[in-house]
């Protein structure tokens, strides 16, 4: 009970303070890239990570740097020594700001404390109870990563956790709001926003948009409780809701919060049944709601590798694993699910006559992928709105991402054609299309390509246009090949 009142206490901490706890921090070095090298890997590891290789990361920081003393007491929960401790860092002030507590001259840490996207994002502890905040986790990541940045006004992080998109969005927007139907969670994205120096964020506590009634955002960003299964705890892994009805519930709300233009994005797990894919209940879900779609398959799970999955996520002790199994597998047995997709559904409001609907899977992701999720919308449009004739009187250009390179000695033929940045999508084509690619320069149109193809050949220029038609709409669609209208958009 003395740690949960202290832990309490830390969100009322002046700002004065907080912002002298972050150039402390700051002073001995404790941001990602410093974390990594320390720790030996290339992204900051999840709490479970760290907790599986702890020996391991232990031996990586047995020295005496502020910053190996700083990882273990954050990271890896290790207390440490008061004296020792005050001979590098500023003690108190972190005490101060709620970051440390002395039990008996010995520090232990309130909360994880983890640097991500240049800022400190505090959580709890693991096992901190029902109302436990969780940090970053992959699915953090994935949705941070996939996340439009152009500028906006108005920004709406649904189920904001430890407030990490909320205050990576402020960046971007004039205003953002920020909801969790855990009052802690709020509190606790409130603390960081303050810890980071973020002032333009709104938080409320509420189930879903009911603290967003009557407004509209140009942005939605929602990393849910999306795991298909029995309730668990803490509330932030379980929806309480049965199946997946709590990410379609979501997707069926959410265009009624967006502007014109407007975009939500939403992590999901999905589920397909012996007479339904998941293909046609995404379909189901989004169908007439005002709202162009792009939903982004990850990969599907067996029921059975499902239940494996989120048992092992979940155990907690020795034997726990198999008894979630049978739990986790009876569940979904009980509700005929035979599979579970993951992905990103991206809606843009669109008050049109007839909206699209786009279904494809994650081919890779490098780097930053939110301006390729952006740039789809476009190129989708684009091929959406122009008639065959009309596409052929495109200017074109050839994105500057494009690699072309041969497939191997196999396949010395074929080319491979890849975008290397963002959502690197590839065709594999022959050498005439792959020419045809590095020739656009949106000097001239794409008619004047086929018919310089069909003097070559000697044929008539309406034997090629079906099957050239059918190769140049995947090249646009897909981001090889950029209209000039387009291209001149995304110009910096």
């Amino acid at each position: 009970m003395a740690a949960e009142a202290e832990t309490q206490l830390a969100f009322d901490v002046d700002d004065r303070v907080l912002a002298g706890a972050r150039e402390t921090l700051a002073r001995a070095g404790y941001d990602e890239s410093a974390v990594c090298h320390a720790l030996g890997v290339e992204a900051v590891p999840y709490a479970r990570r760290r907790t599986r290789d702890l020996d391991f990361f232990l031996e990586r920081t047995s020295g005496d740097t502020p910053l190996d003393h700083l990882i273990r007491l954050f990271l890896l929960y290790q207390p440490a020594d008061r004296e020792v401790l005050k001979a590098s860092l500023d003690v108190e002030l972190l005490e101060k700001a709620g970051l440390l507590r002395d039990e008996w001259g010995r520090l232990r840490t309130t909360f994880e404390l983890l640097p991500y996207a240049e800022l400190l994002l505090a959580s709890d502890l693991p096992g901190s109870g029902p109302k436990q905040v969780m940090g970053i986790a992959a699915s953090t990541i994935a949705l941070q990563q996939f996340t439009i940045r152009r500028p906006v006004e108005s920004v709406l992080d649904l189920g904001t956790g430890c407030g990490v998109q909320a205050i990576i969005a402020a960046r971007h927007a004039r205003h953002v709001m920020a909801v969790d139907v855990n009052s802690r969670a709020v509190d606790l994205a409130r603390f960081n926003a303050r810890l980071n120096g973020t002032g333009n964020i709104e938080f409320a506590a509420g189930n879903l948009f009911e603290p967003a009634k009557g407004r509209k955002f140009d942005l939605i960003v929602c990393n849910p409780p999306f795991v298909v299964g029995p309730a668990v705890s803490p509330v932030h892994t379980s929806s309480g809701e049965t199946g997946d009805h709590f990410c379609e519930r979501i997707l069926r709300e959410a265009p009624m919060y967006l502007n014109e233009g407007g975009f939500a994005q939403i992590l999901c797990n999905w589920v397909e049944r012996a007479d339904e894919s998941g293909l046609a209940r995404m379909i189901s879900w989004l169908e007439a709601n005002g709202c162009d779609a792009w939903v982004l398959h990850s990969h599907t799970e067996t029921a059975d590798e499902y239940a494996r999955a989120r048992a092992t996520e979940n155990a907690t002790g020795d034997g726990d694993t198999d008894r979630l199994y049978d739990r986790w597998g009876h569940y979904l047995e009980r509700e005929g699910v035979t599979g579970v997709n993951f992905g990103l559904v991206t809606l843009r409001r669109s008050s049109k006559a007839k909206n699209w609907l786009r279904y494809d899977e994650i081919p890779g992701a490098k780097g930053y992928c939110g301006r390729s999720v952006e740039v789809g919308f476009l190129l989708h449009d684009f091929v959406e709105n122009h008639k065959p004739d009309e596409l052929l009187d495109a200017h074109v250009v050839q994105a500057p991402d494009v690699a072309i390179r041969g497939k191997g000695p196999d396949n010395a033929e074929r080319k491979l054609i890849r975008l290397e940045s963002g959502l690197t999508f590839s065709i594999a084509a022959d050498d005439e299309v792959a020419k045809l690619v590095e020739s656009c320069t949106g000097g001239s149109t794409l008619r004047s390509y086929v018919q310089k193809l069909a003097a070559k050949r000697h044929v008539p220029v309406s034997y090629l246009l079906p099957g050239f038609l059918s190769v140049v709409r995947p090249l646009v669609e897909f981001g090889f090949l950029l209209p000039v209208e387009v291209a001149s958009k995304l110009e910096p």
